[in-house]
């Protein structure tokens, strides 16, 4: 035998023999002597008696079985040179134009039947090979085998006796002992450890690993645990998930298109019923999802459909609500075939009808969205703040107003609500891209204040659908639009749109020609104590009896200076009891420039003024300059000379007092400068002085000095048993414990009543 390459290559193209000549023996037909097959069953050894051998498809021989060619011999044409590229092309007996279709797939399912069927017809003996690794190989390219310990991989030759050429082929060989896969190619690779992803967005000492958290059942997180809500506090202890809710029957994707349209018409009926719940499966999802982004890709999915999820429970693999009177969206469900995809990510749908109802549970989820919309509407004003997206609530139910249809229901349903007659709107926190659905114009067209903050709206021309509203407040910030455009446009384009608008983001809007408002007081709230305690002390005492304790208010470089309207000082008839008051007055026109200087003299000066007192009623006080050491204010009003006699007249005057507080230890604070002007008040000034009478809040005593008499004894008797709703008899036992005193009484009454003795009361 000579020595040749052993690539072999099929007959592809024209046939090595003529049309003519097919019943003779093709040049090249030998005889097979053995056929062995691998592990995996995919592919055949056929040798021949003068040693060639190649690796062939099952399918081949399968196909080939029917043809009485393959009972004598497999034809094959040797390939003259290592041309790898040839040697791999698909196998095919000149007899039948059949092509493998793959190197990775079994195209036979019962090799069995094969093995003995060409047995039995050609008389070749099968024999199993150890099994090898195979690497992924397009259908064209050679079948090669990695090899340990080299870089590259090398020709996979089914019985490794061809790897060289001047070797004779040793038929018997094929019999010998193999070296396992385990020898040749080593242990199996090591499963590789998750990936860690860095954040490169954050610093060094920002970037820590975070461990996957257990997963905790959704009725014992403690957001749940710990919630005030109405809802979740009632509806916890029937949590659904934490029993098995068991399905009647199921549906979910199949292959059959016409089975899915027959159990779409089977659940028509039952989709539609009252008081039914559905359940609702998704698998699929990333893990990093929350339970938010898998429900709004499925409420995109179903639009113009009313959907509720209620119940919602998120573990790692699944998220399984429940759903009531949700007939369009469930058949929605049937049609999308059960699947639907998100970018590339791809969402699987089971349905399932469930032995659950609504009136077992209680829970009804309309008439749970009108119980939350009542509680949030009160005389003309309707907060929907993160309506369904807190926490705690969205476990169990889930109705987000950025949903176009959400908006249009809440409209449309919610008839308790006078929208009409609507003034003020809270929409925050709730997600919202779009108000289409809504139609403010048309259901709220007295809404003077929208709250829209914190919101995902786009840009200002969203916002245009609200343009006929007749708005004063507006609140936009926190939404994406804030970032687009500069304070100025912001401002010019919102006031086109909502002309009367006043407030914006609780900022001041000043229309043109409109003043601004007017405080009566400025004072800030770092000093607010300060002058609140100036106030107080500084003129109750200057009106008392007693002005000389004001000296100690003073710093001892305290200086005073007065000035007084020229009118007051030269009518001597019409203000002759007010000389006093002008005594040490400064007089620029005369460049006379007089002054009170220390405590004491300040006192003896104010001491020798008549009586006087102040309406606080009129004081303006405004704060125009402070440290943190030093405060500046200033306060103006009107007084009056208290008369001696009621024969006097009382004159009134308008006053206004500069003066400069200040601490040596941010303790105590003293008087260092005080300029003091005198004036005439006008005459709606004046008559609206002394008009107000404060009263000092004064306790109610409800005790009596002594035992009241039987009158009184009676009223108090009949006022207890209306509070308590006691007899006559157990009522006067509590009074009389406590000596009569009213509210001494009840205390104890309610202590009797905590501790369950009420009985005590009516003993003898």
């Amino acid at each position: 035998m000579s020595k040749r390459n052993r690539y072999l290559t099929p007959l592809v193209g024209k046939p090595s023999v003529k049309p003519s000549e097919k019943k003779k023996p093709a040049q090249g037909l030998l005889k097979p002597k053995y056929c062995n097959y691998d592990v995996n069953r995919k592919f055949v050894l056929v040798s021949h008696e003068d040693g060639c051998a190649v690796y062939v498809e099952k399918e081949t021989l399968e196909k080939g079985k029917q043809n009485p060619v393959i009972n004598q011999a497999v034809s094959f044409q040797a390939a003259e040179g290592p041309n790898l590229e040839e040697a791999a092309q698909p196998a095919m007996h000149p007899s039948n134009s059949y092509p493998r279709k793959s190197l990775q797939i079994n195209l036979l399912n019962r090799p069995n039947e094969v093995e003995k069927a060409v047995e039995k017809e050609s008389g070749t003996v099968f024999n199993r090979l150890e099994p090898r690794q195979v690497v992924n190989t397009p259908t064209n390219a050679p079948l090669s085998v990695a090899v340990d310990g080299a870089s590259s991989s090398q020709l996979y030759s089914p019985t490794e006796m061809c790897e060289n050429e001047d070797d004779e082929f040793d038929v018997d060989s094929l019999h010998g002992k193999r070296q396992s896969a385990f020898d040749r190619l080593g242990p199996l690779t090591e499963s590789k450890k998750p990936k860690l992803t860095i954040n490169l967005n954050l610093t060094k000492e920002q970037r820590q690993v975070v461990q996957e958290e257990p997963y905790i059942p959704t009725c014992k997180r403690p957001e749940l645990v710990n919630s005030m809500n109405d809802i979740v506090r009632r509806y916890l202890p029937i949590w659904p998930w934490n029993y098995t809710v068991t399905a009647k029957k199921s549906f979910t994707a199949r292959v059959s298109k016409s089975v899915m349209l027959m159990e779409k018409e089977q659940v028509d009926e039952i989709y539609g019923r009252e008081h039914s719940m559905i359940q609702v499966s998704i698998k699929g999802f990333p893990k990093t999802w929350t339970k938010e982004d898998i429900l709004d890709v499925l409420l995109e999915n179903l639009k113009g459909k009313s959907f509720i999820p209620c119940f919602i429970e998120l573990t790692k693999e699944e998220c399984k609500f429940l759903v009531n009177k949700c007939k369009g969206a469930l058949l929605e469900i049937h049609g999308f075939g059960f699947f639907i995809r998100q970018y590339d990510i791809e969402l699987a749908l089971t349905i399932s009808i469930v032995h659950l109802t609504a009136t077992q549970l209680d829970f009804r989820p309309r008439e749970i969205i009108q119980d939350l919309v009542k509680s949030s509407y009160k005389d003309g004003t309707l907060n929907l703040k993160s309506f369904t997206l807190q926490k705690d609530l969205s476990h169990f139910i889930y109705y987000p107003l950025n949903r176009i249809y959400n908006q249009r229901e809440m409209i449309q349903q919610m008839n308790f609500v006078n929208w009409r007659h609507l003034t003020d709107l809270n929409l925050s926190h709730n997600r919202l891209t779009s108000l289409d659905g809504f139609h403010l114009p048309t259901y709220t067209p007295r809404l003077r204040s929208l709250d829209l903050s914190y919101n995902h709206i786009p840009s200002l021309p969203t916002l245009l659908t609200c343009r006929g509203l007749p708005l004063k407040k507006l609140w936009l910030e926190g939404n994406p639009l804030c970032l687009d455009v500069n304070a100025d446009t912001y401002v010019e384009c919102l006031r086109m749109m909502f002309s009367g608008l006043k407030e914006l983001d609780g900022e001041p809007i000043h229309l043109k020609g409109e003043m601004p408002k007017f405080n009566k007081n400025y004072c800030p709230e770092d000093v607010y104590s300060i002058v609140e305690k100036y106030l107080e002390t500084f003129y109750t005492l200057i009106d008392s009896e007693k002005k000389e304790l004001v000296e100690s208010m003073y710093d001892k470089n305290a200086v005073l200076t007065i000035t007084a309207r020229n009118k007051l000082r030269h009518d001597y008839d019409a203000f002759r009891y007010l000389r006093p008051l002008f005594q040490k007055c400064r007089v620029i026109e005369q460049k006379v420039f007089d002054s009170v200087r220390g405590p004491t003299n300040i006192k003896n000066l104010i001491t020798a003024w008549p009586k006087i007192m102040h309406d606080p009623t009129t004081f303006t006080t405004d704060v125009m300059h402070y440290t943190t050491d030093t405060v500046v204010l200033k306060v103006a009003g009107v007084m009056k000379v208290v008369a001696a006699s009621l024969a006097e007249d009382e004159h009134v005057l308008a006053f206004a007092r500069t003066v400069v507080l200040h601490t040596r230890d941010s303790n105590e604070y003293k008087i260092t400068n005080e300029m003091l002007y005198w004036d005439e008040p006008t005459r709606e000034y004046a008559d609206a002085a002394f008009k107000l009478i404060r009263i000092r809040n004064k306790k109610v005593e409800l005790k009596f000095e002594s035992t009241p008499d039987e009158s009184v004894q009676e009223e108090l008797i009949r006022a207890f048993m209306k509070v308590t709703r006691l007899e006559a008899a157990p009522s006067r036992r509590c009074l009389e414990e406590k000596d009569w005193h009213f509210k001494h009484a009840l205390e104890y009454y309610v202590k009797l009543l905590k501790l369950d003795n009420t009985s005590s009361l009516y003993s003898e």
